[in-house]
């Protein structure tokens, strides 16, 4: 069986409220104190998340043992990611039938699943892992650039800010919003992927498209005063639906800008052959078959704070 779902993780829960219409009257925030800092040898991972696993032991404490590949493992550029942990088993199966036990650690969605699809929706729960790192590079560049990294006026754009997780110990949502902003698009990134609307009929609507991201971690060394490195690149094209088929959506990012237009895109239509630079990419932007999903399905969020007024509400743990 597959790895198809989460084991149980902690979650950080957000709230997202009016329109960022006070953005300019808001107040900076304090940068990254040294005492924040030593947290990330400490009571936090390098990259500020908890150390210690939860009371239960269903959340192992990190290890970081792993950078790249694990041992044993084989592996080369190119191929399908292997699973380390391909021998386990579930520990137990959540469905329509016994969810109500397992209710606490369920999402408001997953309860609509289940609920909606008694007889095929369920959830194997697999032992939760946290072994792998970043390079020693990473963890060095947020320890030196994140006590410098403070944001623009408008909370859309950052100075000086290390190539991941820019406040390791966030205080409030806007912050913990850019990490999670980071945490894909700085990296450098390609796949492939398959896209599917599956109707209440049982039609399929198929869709593919392959993308790319390059980002200041593609490169070494990184510098947030290097123009390049305070920018990240897009390309999407698109191969299925056939109607759709060489449609290509490209652009960039200005990380350390202020405004709403800090995203620039572009948009090549293969039936008119023409170029077209888009008037916005993001957030609730229908695409793919359809247009049953929105560009920011993928990473939860996909769009600069000017929509939005983010606060942290707490943590709870998942499956």
């Amino acid at each position: 069986m597959s790895r198809i779902f989460n084991p149980v993780v902690r979650v950080c829960v957000f709230a997202a409220g009016a329109a960022f219409a006070a953005a300019l009257g808001a107040p900076s925030f304090a940068k990254t104190s040294p005492e924040d800092i030593a947290k990330l040898e400490g009571p936090l991972t390098p990259m500020g998340a908890e150390r210690a696993g939860n009371a239960d032991g269903t959340i192992p404490a990190w290890t970081g043992k792993w950078f790249g590949t694990p041992p044993g493992i084989d592996y080369k550029p190119g191929q399908r990611f292997p699973d380390p942990y391909a021998s386990e088993k579930p520990l137990f199966v959540i469905t329509a039938q016994n969810m109500q036990q397992y209710e606490a650690r369920l999402t408001d969605g997953e309860k609509a699943l289940l609920k909606k699809y008694p007889d095929t929706f369920k959830i194997p729960v697999y032992p939760s892992h946290r072994d792998f790192s970043y390079g020693d590079a990473v963890y060095k560049d947020i320890r030196l650039y994140a006590p410098t990294t403070t944001m623009t006026k408008d909370q859309n754009g950052l100075k000086d800010f290390p190539p991941v997780s820019p406040f390791p110990v966030p205080k409030n949502g806007v912050e913990a919003m850019w990490n999670l902003r980071f945490a894909s698009a700085i990296e450098g990134e390609t796949a492939t992927y398959d896209q599917a609307v599956v109707y209440p009929d049982g039609n399929i609507a198929w869709g593919k498209v392959q993308y790319a991201i390059y980002g200041p971690r593609s490169a070494a060394p990184f510098d947030p005063k290097n123009p390049l490195d305070a920018k990240s690149f897009f390309r999407q094209t698109t191969m299925l639906p056939l109607s759709d088929r060489g449609t290509i959506i490209t652009g960039y990012e200005m990380w350390d800008q202020e405004g709403s237009d800090t995203r620039r895109t572009w948009s090549y239509n293969p039936g008119t052959r023409r170029v077209r630079q888009a008037p916005e990419f993001g957030f609730d932007q229908p695409e793919g078959p359809g247009g049953f999903r929105t560009v920011d399905d993928d990473r939860l969020f996909n769009g600069s704070g000017e929509r939005y007024d983010w606060k942290i509400l707490g943590k709870r743990e998942v499956y």
